[in-house]
């Protein structure tokens, strides 16, 4: 009697471990699921004198996310500045953009930067969407490379960071190969080079591009080979544009995580991924340069 009572009280254990088990097991997915929401970012600097002095060695750095709707995509202690001190943090934009994304932008002022200084700012986390094809929950990692030197400014990029890529032509065909001539420039003109983002870039571990996407160094045109053949659907990868000084050292870079959705559509005339819902207008002496952010 002894045995059986001890063998009914095994089963009985067994079986409520299977069912806490399968409780957790259900309650993390539901957390997993819920924290999945990280579709892309940027960051952006321009430096500018804040202080008496004149010198041009404070900077301000443009951090851009965008998340899911009800989600926090970063907030004011968002942004690790190895070196240097935040001496504010404001946030100018928090919007959702027509009902299916949250973006937000927070602008972070550093001063007294040392001018022969390189400065690498980054931010970083996890939760990336699980409906990326690839990268699903993956983590993140938005990095940027300041250098004041002889009055040094970033490369730009004007790209949104959730773009939509067709994947057949007007006349219904399969658009194969898409390509795409990543608009960026230096103020300075300084030689420029675009790559795809590293392993570090994208967060570490298994991140990786999107397969197929390359860009070439000197022109900047993005290259998405069998794009228009692949499963339809929403993948990550990082663009970086760096600018060299005329000896060819890095002085430099401009870093975008860039969530890419294919769509089983027809290319447009005017197809510039998804619609403009914010413009941002930067003014760098003379010139002024048009962002649009999606």
């Amino acid at each position: 009697m002894l045995k059986k009572n001890t063998t009914h009280q095994f089963h009985r254990i067994v079986i409520d471990l299977v069912l806490c088990l399968a409780v957790f097991a259900s309650l993390l997915f539901s957390i997993s699921a819920h924290a999945s929401h990280w579709r892309g970012g940027a960051m952006t600097w321009v430096s500018s004198a804040m202080d008496p002095d004149g010198i041009k060695n404070d900077v301000t750095i443009t951090m851009k996310t965008a998340c899911r709707v009800g989600a926090s995509c970063q907030s004011a202690g968002s942004l690790t500045t190895p070196g240097l001190t935040k001496t504010s943090s404001t946030q100018i934009t928090d919007q959702t953009v027509n009902g299916a994304y949250r973006l937000q932008i927070f602008e972070h002022v550093v001063k007294n930067l040392d001018l022969n200084t390189t400065y690498n700012p980054y931010y970083n986390s996890g939760a990336r969407i699980g409906a990326l094809l690839n990268n699903a929950n993956g983590s993140w990692s938005i990095q940027s490379t300041i250098l004041l030197k002889n009055g040094n400014r970033s490369p730009l990029i004007d790209m949104p960071i959730l773009y939509q890529v067709p994947q057949k032509y007007t006349d219904g065909s399969t658009l194969v190969n898409y390509t795409k001539l990543i608009p960026a420039l230096d103020p300075d003109g300084d030689t420029i080079k675009f790559r795809m983002a590293n392993n570090s870039e994208l967060g570490g571990g298994s991140s990786a591009n999107a397969p197929g996407m390359s860009i070439d160094e000197n022109s900047g045109l993005l290259t998405w080979t069998n794009s228009g053949n692949m499963t339809a659907g929403l993948y990550s990868a990082g663009i970086v544009v760096e600018d060299y000084d005329e000896n060819g050292v890095l002085k430099s870079k401009t870093h975008f995580d860039i969530m890419w959705e294919l769509k089983g559509v027809a290319e447009l005339a005017d197809y510039t991924g998804y619609p403009s819902d914010e413009v941002v207008v930067k003014k760098r002496r003379r010139l002024f340069i048009h962002y649009y952010w999606n």
